[in-house]
């Protein structure tokens, strides 16, 4: 002891000495006690426990090799037709097996079992030309595979392809059901569907198609997403996918069930110019002058029979006259626009100017009162479509416009001398008495054609180019004459006085039209501009050349009178008036485009000519 407390003297005492006395024994033994129950009542509660874990122990529970996480594991083809081996029969809580009485109250974890390997396989590009189309299930995927694929084959996007919903067909399945060959069908395919989808609530799914876009349109980056009509999809897809959509601010087109047979078109377009496809507005600029009731009502009527599948329907200003006839106001107070079932009430884009004043306009007064009815709120998406109230369109006439606008406007490949596009193939130059001469057509040859001739009969109008146009007015008006100078009259006075400026800016600037060579084919024809109810446009006076008095054109002779003549207003052009396409006509075969059947993949799909690449004529008609 005293090597182990050398300098302890308490330390060194005997055990002995520290023994308890009598009177403190009772108090220890009292604590033993209490804590000998405290043991006694833990162990009684551990047993408790234990009890009832064991007898609520689940009893349903998949063999381990079930239970893996299969994300963190090399996907194993399934040859049964799930696509890659997963979660086989109901989910737990559910004994029976999936069928089509299978009860849709799962709301377990979600696991993406299929998706992460596509999206690992997305490699980066220098140009995102990324599309994206979405379905929900099995018919949604067949009405877009063959647009899909179509797109694919014309090689200017990269097309992606994402399934989500609750089919759990493979993916490989759906593509044979649709007749698709990975040579003839360059998409790539992304698998979005969570596992036990077919158990599953509709707030699970509407969850999973949330992530699953978020994690799709995280990695692909679509330009564009395309989705079927919503008509024909899931109520939870369209929730989440309208809200990821919101939140990410991803455009998106909605595509009719016809869309891959009267939409064929759309597959030639680039990401660049489809991801605009909702955002451009055209606005039709109608001027009616006195007396012309009858061909005013047949080109609304024109208006009305046309295709507008998948885009917004234009706007409809009307210029009416301080006189209006009785049949037309009439017409105009019963014509509904948008027609149901594409608009109510409360949109109505239909605009109407009356005039106050009938005095006649000079050139200038004209030329001013026909561009300050519309100006383009947005020059660089906002469009005026100038017609003639004697035109009258195809019901094709809006889908060839939005084509041709969306590729030489907004695509990749777009053109900065585009000034407008022009429904109308005239057969006088702007002087009314020269033949215009369209470059010829043929295989080798391109279906449209560049021209310095402005056109007032059916075309459209760039906004920010009428924009300019109105800049040049104003400031021609503001000029006082003696410092304006002189040009000679290049516009007949068949045609309104604005296109003199048109002219002169086009002229200006290196500005073209593009024009439809195809037209001259018979039944070809986007416009027909009928001349039986033809006027002379307001702003304009007759050349005294022009005049050709018989006799019935002479007035009386009264004793003491000067002999005089009147000027009767030009003639209206007299050519044979072509005929309208026909609405069975396919678009792009009259284009020169042939239209493959829809189940067809194995060609590649032709596209439009590069701008440079089109014959051009000057204002004179010159090549």
């Amino acid at each position: 002891m005293n090597l182990l407390f050398p300098n302890d003297e308490e330390l060194r005492k005997k055990n002995d000495d520290h023994r308890p006395n009598g009177a403190t024994r009772p108090q220890n033994m009292f604590n033993w006690r209490r804590a000998r129950r405290g043991r006694v009542f833990v162990g009684i509660v551990s047993l408790a426990i234990l009890y009832v874990f064991f007898k609520n122990i689940p009893t349903d529970v998949p063999p381990v090799s079930q239970r893996k996480d299969l994300r963190f594991e090399r996907p194993i083809i399934d040859f049964h037709g799930t696509g890659t081996k997963g979660p086989h029969g109901p989910p737990p809580g559910h004994s029976r097996a999936k069928d089509e009485t299978s009860e849709q109250t799962y709301e377990g974890t979600i696991k993406f079992q299929r998706l992460a390997d596509s999206l690992d396989a997305i490699h980066a590009v220098k140009q995102n030309s990324n599309v994206l189309f979405i379905a929900s299930n099995l018919k949604s995927a067949s009405s877009l595979i063959p647009l899909a694929c179509q797109m694919a084959s014309s090689q200017r996007n990269k097309v992606h392809f994402a399934l989500v919903g609750r089919n759990d067909l493979a993916i490989e399945k759906i593509k044979e059901l649709n007749g698709v060959e990975d040579k003839h069908c360059e998409v790539s395919w992304h698998d979005g569907r969570p596992d036990y989808a077919v158990y599953s609530t509709d707030w699970r799914m509407e969850v999973s198609i949330k992530a699953a876009i978020t994690y799709t349109c995280t990695d692909v980056m679509p330009q564009i997403v395309l989705v079927d009509d919503f008509r024909r999809e899931d109520d939870f897809f369209i929730r989440g996918l309208m809200a990821q959509l919101k939140r990410y601010q991803l455009p998106y087109l909605e595509l009719p069930s016809s869309a891959s047979e009267s939409m064929q078109w759309l597959a030639r377009l680039d990401a660049a110019a489809l991801k605009l496809w909702k955002t451009i507005q055209i606005d039709l600029l109608i001027q009616a002058p006195r007396e012309s009731s009858g061909s005013l009502i047949r080109l609304l009527k024109s208006i009305e029979d046309a295709d507008y599948t998948g885009s917004a329907l234009p706007r409809i200003i009307i210029d009416l006259p301080e006189d209006i006839d009785a049949p037309i106001l009439n017409f105009v107070e019963s014509f509904r626009w948008p027609p149901k079932p594409h608009g109510s009430d409360i949109d109505d884009k239909l605009i109407l100017h009356h005039r106050l004043n009938g005095d006649r306009l000079d050139h200038d007064q004209a030329a001013q009162r026909s561009l300050e009815l519309l100006y383009p709120k947005t020059p660089h998406l906002s469009h005026v479509l100038v017609l003639s109230p004697q035109a009258e369109l195809s019901p094709s006439y809006f889908q060839y416009l939005k084509y041709t606008l969306l590729e030489y406007k907004y695509s990749s490949l777009f053109s900065t001398r585009l000034m407008g596009i022009s429904l109308d193939l005239p057969n006088k130059l702007l002087d009314g008495v020269t033949d215009l001469n369209p470059p010829k057509l043929g295989k080798d040859h391109p279906p449209f054609f560049l021209s310095q001739q402005p056109n007032s009969n059916a075309a459209l109008y760039i906004g920010a180019f009428w924009r300019e146009l109105h800049s040049l007015i104003s400031h021609r008006l503001s000029t006082p004459p003696a410092k304006t100078k002189i040009h000679d009259k290049q516009v007949s006075d068949h045609y309104p006085s604005w296109l003199e400026y048109c002219l002169e800016l086009m002229r200006a600037r290196g500005l073209f039209l593009l024009y439809p060579g195809f037209a001259v084919k018979p039944e070809s024809a986007m416009a027909v501009i009928h001349h039986e109810l033809y006027q002379l446009p307001e702003g304009t006076a007759p050349n005294i050349k022009d005049a050709d008095p018989t006799a019935e054109d002479l007035p009386e002779k009264k004793a003491g009178d000067d002999l005089t003549a009147s000027i009767p207003p030009p003639s209206p052009f007299t050519s044979p008036e072509p005929s309208l396409l026909s609405p069975s006509t396919p678009l792009l075969d009259l284009i020169g485009l042939s239209s493959s059947p829809s189940s067809s993949f194995s060609s590649t799909p032709s596209t439009l000519p590069p701008f440079n690449h089109l014959p051009a004529l000057d204002a004179l008609g010159r090549v």
